[in-house]
């Protein structure tokens, strides 16, 4: 039990560090899970959220974080059709793993707000 809630607690922390980290949302033309695994005007509450779905957006963005990081390096030096064909590739893989995880993409995106913005949120994943 104290093996599994270890792994828990490592694994939400992660997620809390990585939501963190991505800021910002950059101007651009685009509005999807690959600018932003945030939604600041989700209509999904806090209190919405149950603790599978709380497991399963941690399982999707330790997915999402990995092809983020794949997909970067290849846009980094892509231009124009090539760079939209990437970028729309990987919004489908990010769909795609938030799928397999038991989420769609808005609701991902609402737990991703809330778990940056309600500290009693990550309280009862514990």
């Amino acid at each position: 039990m104290k093996k599994n809630q270890l792994f828990i607690t490592t694994a939400l922390f992660s997620v809390v560090l990585f939501v963190f980290s991505l800021g910002a949302v950059h101007a651009s033309n685009y509005d999807d899970v690959f600018e932003s695994e945030i939604d600041e005007e989700t209509e999904l509450s806090a209190d919405d959220i149950e603790h599978e779905d709380l497991q399963a957006f941690v399982q999707a963005s330790k997915e999402l974080k990995e092809i983020r990081a794949e997909y970067t390096n290849l846009l980094h030096d892509a231009e124009g059709v090539l760079y939209e064909d990437l970028r729309s590739e990987a919004v489908e893989e990010m769909q795609e793993a938030i799928d397999d995880a038991g989420l769609d993409e808005e609701t991902y995106r609402g737990i991703g707000y809330h778990v940056q913005e309600d500290d009693e949120l990550l309280a009862d994943f514990y």
